[in-house]
């Protein structure tokens, strides 16, 4: 199958793809040899053992499939998921012809100066773009070259741009997208843009999951995307939301007006105030891979955040973060740094305690000698401790500055206590704090604190490490089955990964967030607190009342947000009788949050829930512009 062929066949299904599953931002790991060894392998076991006890023995088939044969099983994966299959061609065809007037779409070609490709190469990658636009089963589209395009195409909708003209003054169409020479796009994709638009017309921007390939084309790996996040698109260099992505074209021309030199496209700045005039609730994702792309750089320049930061948050600034992964490729993305008002908030650290001295001396140590933040008191609880050594130096530090013990008498509940501390404390911002829980810098606090003074952000958590340095907590998915005693009710992002994992899009690198953050470290403004009426001690005396406390923030209109520039040490593992002890509050959170579980905004569907956290889920069907 030559590469011309590729344009009309659905996603992955050239006979040289490869696909492995994978945490790289920037290149796609070879097929795995040892697929049962390290952390991936003994998330895969303990999925498989649940599958085998359930008797789900056709879902163990496909994780071993997908485990020893990665490329057959992602062609399978794709054709399957994306299509587009005979029958659902045919019924986008019909849902077309009802629309009352077909939309046109405006794609815009960017030139080689713009693609990081010669004259020559560029023209070719365009002649395959403009193919698989031939195909498209919505053909009510048009094309804008660069005016000094020296390639001739015959189909009247390929045109070229007027020299010196902006370049959103000429077009026609209702939507704009921006495309780089060589893009793909399956015969459907404009179509299901098309009619996901028209079911959701308050719908300002509109984009899609996609396909990163190597030079010969051969598939890399699906980039399957959260819903709208904008810390993402500040923090993942405008790698995310990627393509494909429709935005109104009156939009577009609003938010070229901002930010642009002339002659000039920053399509990072084009984007980021194009989401900014939307808002978040107008921009939508629709979870289906409808572009083939070689994999991008990054197109966020710092310069255009920095500036987008400074017209609409003065204040903050934004920062190269890089890492290196375990093969020791590097990995780019950018850290916003949220100013603190002229007057530090004081902040109440609540944590509770019984015993374990030799867990809150080093902590406690930690907290009161090296954090960098002078406006904060700690408060510890302490639960009937009756260990000598324990009550002895809860003793000395009541005459220690900002700190002070509370003692707390009656059966154990963590959410009755952390309520009760939370009336006592003086602080505009709660940060509730397990007694093991060791800071490993000294900003810690400040992190915290400056995320959650953002008026649309409720509860904020940081990146969780074990003593070993792998992560236990990395942002709460709904569903997924890596908790402690959680049943898929909910589990930790890259529970059991090293602690530099960078995850798909960078994600590991970037604030984002997150469905729920463990009150193991969570920090919240008191007036969110209050608003929500605290932690649900009634249903939720021991587990759950976090992801809870979350969720019902998030109904309120505070988002959660995760942040891996806070980092703390966890110094005991979480508890493994915990399922036992909590039978009773998984059945009140399944009545409660049961429609949400397995609708993680912050998850793809197309991922697993079962096994590792970058296995794909199996292939299930997708029908229709089903968006989010």
């Amino acid at each position: 199958m030559a590469a011309h062929d590729l344009e009309g066949a659905p996603l992955g299904a050239h006979p040289g793809s490869v696909h492995v599953p994978g945490t790289a931002i920037d290149a796609a790991p070879p097929p795995p040899t040892k697929p049962l060894r390290g952390p991936t392998g003994m998330a895969l076991v303990r999925a498989l053992s649940r599958m085998v006890t359930h008797g789900q023995f056709a879902d163990v088939a496909s994780r071993l499939w997908q485990s020893l044969a990665p490329r057959s099983f992602y062609r399978a994966w794709t054709l399957r998921r994306d299509g587009p299959r005979r029958t659902e061609a045919g019924e986008i065809s019909v849902a077309l012809a009802r629309l009352p007037a077909p939309p046109r779409v405006s794609l815009i070609m960017l030139g080689p100066e713009n693609s990081g490709l010669k004259p020559a190469a560029w023209a070719i990658a365009v002649r395959r773009t403009v193919d698989s636009l031939t195909r498209q089963i919505h053909d009510n589209w048009e094309l804008w070259l660069p005016a000094d395009t020296a390639a001739d195409f015959r189909d009247p909708r390929v045109k070229r741009r007027g020299a010196g003209l902006p370049v959103l003054s000429q077009v026609e169409g209702d939507t704009v997208a921006l495309l780089s020479p060589g893009d793909l796009l399956p015969r459907h994709a404009l179509a299901l843009c098309v009619l996901a638009m028209a079911q959701n017309p308050d719908t300002q921007i509109l984009y899609t999951d996609e396909e990163w390939t190597d030079r010969l084309g051969h598939p890399l790996r699906p980039v399957l995307k959260p819903a709208f996040d904008p810390d993402l698109l500040y923090g993942s260099s405008g790698v995310y939301p990627g393509q494909l992505l429709l935005m109104r074209t009156a939009l577009a021309r609003r938010a070229m007006a901002v930010g642009q030199q002339p002659g000039r496209l920053d399509r990072y700045r084009l984007l980021l105030e194009a989401t900014h005039l939307a808002g978040r609730e107008h921009v939508r994702h629709m979870p289906r891979v409808l572009m083939r792309r070689r994999r991008p750089l990054p197109l966020g320049g710092l310069p255009a955040l920095q500036a987008f930061l400074a017209t609409y948050h003065p204040g903050a600034v934004a920062e190269p973060v890089t890492e290196k992964d375990p093969r020791g490729e590097g990995h780019t993305a950018r850290r916003v740094i949220w100013p603190l008002p002229d007057r530090q908030p004081v902040v109440s650290l609540l944590m509770p305690t019984r015993d374990r001295v030799d867990l809150l001396r080093p902590c406690v140590e930690a907290i009161l000698g090296e954090t960098r933040y002078s406006a904060f008191e700690l408060l510890v609880m302490d639960h009937e401790s009756r260990d000598p050594e324990a009550l002895a130096y809860l003793e000395s530090l009541r005459d220690r500055p900002g700190a002070r013990v509370i003692p707390h008498r009656g059966p154990f509940n963590f959410a009755d206590m952390m309520n009760r501390a939370a009336v006592t404390a003086a602080g505009e911002v709660l940060v509730f704090l397990n007694d093991d829980m060791e800071p490993q810098h000294p900003e810690w606090l400040r992190e915290l604190v400056s995320q959650a003074l953002r008026p649309d952000i409720g509860a904020v958590g940081p990146k969780v490490l074990s003593t070993n340095g792998t992560i236990m907590h990395g942002g709460i998915v709904l569903g997924l089955g890596n908790g402690p005693g959680a049943a898929r009710l909910a589990g930790s992002r890259f529970a059991g990964r090293p602690g530099d994992t960078v995850g798909d899009l960078g994600i590991g690198l970037c604030a984002h967030r997150v469905s729920a953050v463990a009150s193991a470290c969570m920090a919240i403004r008191r007036s969110c607190f209050e608003a929500v009426g605290g932690f649900d001690a009634d249903t939720f005396p021991i587990a759950f009342n976090d992801v809870d406390i979350c969720l019902r923030l998030e109904q309120a209109g505070y988002a959660t947000l995760w942040t891996p520039h806070a980092v703390l040490t966890a110094l005991e593992p979480y508890a493994s009788d915990r399922r036992e002890r909590v039978e009773q509050e998984r059945l009140a959170f399944l009545e409660r949050w049961g429609a949400a579980i397995g609708h993680d905004r912050s998850w793809n569907p197309g991922l697993s829930l079962d096994g590792p956290e970058d296995w794909l889920a199996l292939p299930g069907l997708v029908h229709g512009p089903v968006t989010r």
